[in-house]
């Protein structure tokens, strides 16, 4: 028995059950399970209940296990009825399903649907490949079931074949199946009994009858292997056999229960009483069976069941575990139903369900309590293993919809078991519902006075504080969420180090996206010093994207590039390649290598990080990378990078991703040249170059940083690219005032070159080249390098009708990036040519007339009181001009500023 199926109760599920009685070898049987021959891609057994399917699975796995063959058993039920149903038990049966947890940076969240799938097929072809067995698959009625089905028999390779048994057809590419010779179909006509192998099951049952009789049973039962049992049963414990075959009325509807009820006929009444109290058990044992119904001597009438081999099943090898035959459960569900008041089959499953939960089979403990309507009983089971199944099993489908189930019976959940209700939706991505269930629990939590709340209270009261604060995160509510998480950490200085954590994370998340990157990086310092304390690599990595995500929005590229590069080699070796918070590691690494002038790199990381897109990270964590895949696209719509295919990514997250998502496409359309397209997008998000106002109005004041910096950046592409330098040129200046004073230094690159553009177009190469100087300047020390090989024509345009001394650079890293870029232009040029003479242009955004005067008053001496009653201003006003001379001139100090005026001839010597 599996580990899996001990964990949970689910007896049976992964591993095929035993038979007791004689196996009667049919040509079928011969034909599959011959060393000669090979398997098909996909051999499907449909036929109606009671042909053997599951025997003929069975006998076919137990074979090649015993060739040394890798197979894999998953049994479904009625229960098992959607895709979710289906991945979870294959999940379990091979161990490839991700534990989940208990906060935002603990634990992966779930993949989707595809990338399960894909994790399961991975899984079957590892090593020498393997034969996976789905017992009843037609209990699993959603059509998407069609989507795994497809995928195996497909997409896997020769190593990999599926054996499937259903009473009805699956979904699935029949067609094409047969066509390419993959698939072996099984029908009830095969699997059906001549008279020679019914002859042979009645003689192995002590029954041997002549060639006449045997062709009477042949006729009546139609072969029905489940008809010939039952009547085996009959025969054997009938006083008068041959009486009871000529009362045997033959294959009318009524056939099946018309054998049950024959059986139960030759039995006594302690052993039918016995049948209909344990009905109820899917699976059962001896234990249980006392346990549940109460019989004395249990044990002796199992025993005796089985020894008549009355359709029971043994699971395990030590034939502790049994279940019936699913065509003789159902009559003996009628026949319970029948014979004992509901009050009665009801306890019994009351009486099942406290068993279970002493033996740590909760699964079976939880379904047993439901069905005995002891919903505070399934509360209390529920609650004791809440963490277990959400957090260490992820099994949020479940979780989910027995928590549901309690609440539309009136049953109230324990704060904890909401709780983890809660971040089931949430790892569901259900938020919209998260933000509902959790407004619900904070309400009825405030409804306890507080004097009367414990110390365990309390800490749930902070645990929920920090689901809401995810929920924000995640629903893209960051003013909530930066709010929250600074009252929480306001409060709970001894709390766990992962809430401390994912409240700082998430308030650094909320930052970044204002661009408050001061504000950002105090959080994210928080965050780190949590997470060490923790030893999760999963959290560090959450952790150090984030940290570097931050550093690239300032433009030190130069110091997140190799800090995410370290992050993702970490992560891939500590969690594996296929981690969800690796693929997001992966996005921001590509956006770090792109700016830093590395495409092949980004290329090869947005491979890796665009695959769990849909399933793992943020707005601005994948923001980050569709951004640099959009850049990349080189315009062929069938492109994984083409906007049509991102958007699809994109479609599972908040608005603002779109929305940024496509002010990113405008601007590449118009790279391509494709300005009517581009265009046609921008107007398709409320922008529109052609009107002189505010194309977004108020929904762009309400937007964050991120978001309008997207959208201003897309309406200047398209007023360049439209010749409207006026309006471009004021535009421009505009967003190069925010991006400086906000500390976006990669933005101001941009600025700096679109700048350039601006004046090349209007005939003033000596501007352009003056603006591109700045860029190159802001650009060189941290590696901001995209900007400029995005438009690297004008670079080598500007280069080629100008002398070096034209470009004054005072910094060995402007000097070593000029000189990079004459040579990717082709233009070799060396410190010789007297680059850092240059005469009347400045590396540096033009200081204003006010900000040459102070500089002149600097160099005098003059304090800032001092300067402040020279010019009539307070010495607030002399020390905003500072701040902005400063930032200009990327210096921290009086002397800096005088040093790098002087070296820039700002200053009259």
């Amino acid at each position: 028995m599996g580990r899996s199926s001990a964990a949970t109760g689910q007896w049976g599920r992964y591993e095929p059950p035993y038979f007791d009685f004689g196996l009667v070898e049919t040509e079928v049987t011969r034909g599959l399970t011959d060393p000669a021959g090979a398997l098909p891609k996909l051999l499907l057994v449909s036929a109606p209940t009671g042909y053997g399917k599951t025997v003929l699975l069975s006998t076919l796995y137990r074979t090649l296990e015993a060739r040394g063959a890798r197979c894999v058993w998953v049994s479904l039920d009625d229960r098992d009825t959607d895709l979710d149903h289906l991945l979870s038990h294959l999940e379990a049966a091979l161990g490839t399903g991700a534990p989940r947890g208990g906060h935002l940076l603990e634990s992966e969240p779930p993949a989707d649907a595809d990338r399960r799938i894909e994790r399961i097929l991975a899984a079957l072809e590892n090593g020498d490949g393997a034969t996976l067995f789905v017992d009843n698959l037609g209990y699993c009625t959603a059509p998407e079931v069609e989507r795994f089905v497809d995928a195996a028999v497909f997409g896997t390779d020769r190593s990999v074949r599926l054996v499937v048994s259903t009473a009805q057809l699956p979904p699935f590419d029949h067609a094409r199946a047969k066509l390419e010779g993959r698939l072996r179909e099984v029908s009830a006509a095969e699997l059906g009994l001549d008279a020679g192998q019914i002859g042979e099951l009645l003689t192995a049952g002590g029954m041997p009858l002549d060639a006449a009789t045997i062709e009477l049973v042949r006729r009546r039962t139609e072969g029905w292997p489940a008809a010939v049992r039952l009547l085996q049963i009959i025969l054997a414990s009938d006083r008068d056999p041959m009486r009871a075959l000529a009362q045997f009325s033959g294959s009318d509807v009524d056939l099946a229960s018309w054998l049950n009820r024959q059986v139960l006929k030759g039995f006594e009444p302690a052993l039918v009483d016995f049948l209909a109290r344990i009905a109820p058990l899917r699976t059962f044992s001896v234990d249980l069976c006392g346990h549940a119904t109460g019989v004395t001597g249990a044990g002796a009438l199992v025993d005796l069941l089985v020894r008549r081999n009355v359709l029971i099943f043994p699971l395990d090898r030590n034939r502790t575990w049994f279940r019936f035959h699913a065509l003789f459960r159902d009559f003996l569900m009628e026949e319970s139903r029948r014979r004992l008041p509901e009050r009665e089959r009801e306890e019994i499953c009351a009486r099942a369900a406290q068993w279970c939960r002493e033996e740590g089979s909760w699964h079976d403990a939880v379904e047993y309590a439901m069905e005995s309507r002891r919903f505070a009983l399934a509360r209390e089971i529920l609650d004791e293993y809440a963490p277990t199944i959400v957090r260490d099993r992820g099994d949020l489908h479940l979780y989910i919809t027995w928590a549901e189930r309690l609440l539309a019976a009136r049953t109230q959940l324990s704060v904890d078991a909401e709780c983890w209700y809660v971040w089931a939706l949430v790892f569901a991505r259900r938020y919209e519902e998260a933000q509902q269930a959790v407004g619900k629990l904070v309400r009825r939590m405030q409804s306890r006075p507080a004097a009367a709340e414990s110390e365990v209270e309390a800490e749930l009261r902070a645990r929920v504080d920090v689901v809401r604060v995810a929920i924000d995160i995640f629903t893209d509510r960051l003013p909530q969420a930066r709010r929250q998480g600074a009252r929480w950490l306001s409060t709970d200085a001894g709390a766990e180090p992962f809430d401390t954590a994912t409240v700082a994370s998430a308030m650094a998340i909320s930052a970044l996206a204002d661009h408050a990157f001061a504000d950002a990086k105090r959080a994210i310092r928080t965050a780190q010093a949590a997470i060490a304390r923790t030893g999760s690599e999963y959290g560090h990595a959450w952790v150090a994207l984030l940290d570097a995500l931050i550093d690239l929005q300032q433009g030190a590229v130069n110091v997140a590039l190799p800090n995410v590069a370290r992050a993702l080699t970490r992560g891939q070796r500590a969690l594996g390649g296929d981690a969800g918070i690796v693929s997001t590691v992966a996005l921001v690494h590509a956006a770090c290598a792109l700016t830093a002038g590395a495409p092949d790199e980004a290329r090869a990381s947005l491979e890796l990080g665009l695959e769990r897109a849909t399933a793992h990270g943020i707005v601005d964590t994948t923001a980050a990378g569709l951004q640099a895949a959009v850049t990349l696209w080189s315009g062929d719509e069938g492109s994984a990078f083409a906007p049509a295919a991102l958007a699809r990514l994109a479609q599972d997250y908040p608005p603002r991703l779109r929305l940024m998502l496509d002010c990113a496409a405008v601007r590449r359309l118009v790279r391509l040249g494709r300005a009517a397209e581009a265009l046609e997008v921008a107007r398709g998000v409320g922008i529109d170059p052609e009107t002189a106002e505010d194309p977004a109005g108020e929904a762009r004041r309400a937007m964050h940083a991120a978001a309008r910096e997207a959208v201003d950046a897309a309406r200047l592409e398209l007023l360049i690219a439209g010749g409207d330098q006026r309006r471009a040129r004021t535009l421009l200046d505009q967003q190069l005032r925010a991006a400086t004073q906000s500390g976006r230094r990669p933005r101001v690159v941009e600025l700096h070159v679109a700048a350039a553009a601006i004046s090349y177009q209007t005939g003033d190469t000596a501007a352009a080249v003056r603006s591109m100087t700045r860029a190159i300047a802001a650009a060189g020390r941290r590696r901001i390098l995209h900007p400029l090989h995005d438009q690297l024509e004008l670079v080598g345009t500007l280069i080629q009708g100008t002398t070096p001394r034209d470009w004054v650079f005072a910094l060995p890293e402007e000097l070593d990036l000029f000189a990079e870029l004459c040579r990717q232009v082709g233009e070799p040029a060396s410190p010789a040519d007297g680059w850092p003479g240059g005469k009347g242009t400045v590396a540096v955004d033009a200081p204003t007339q006010r900000e040459l005067e102070l500089l002149t008053l600097l160099n005098a001496g003059l304090s800032n009181q001092q300067i402040a009653d020279r010019l009539s201003v307070s010495v607030a006003t002399v020390k905003w001009h500072l701040y902005n001379l400063y930032a200009k001139l990327d210096v921290r100090s009086r002397s800096a500023a005088l040093a790098r005026a002087r070296q820039l001839r700002l200053l009259v010597l």
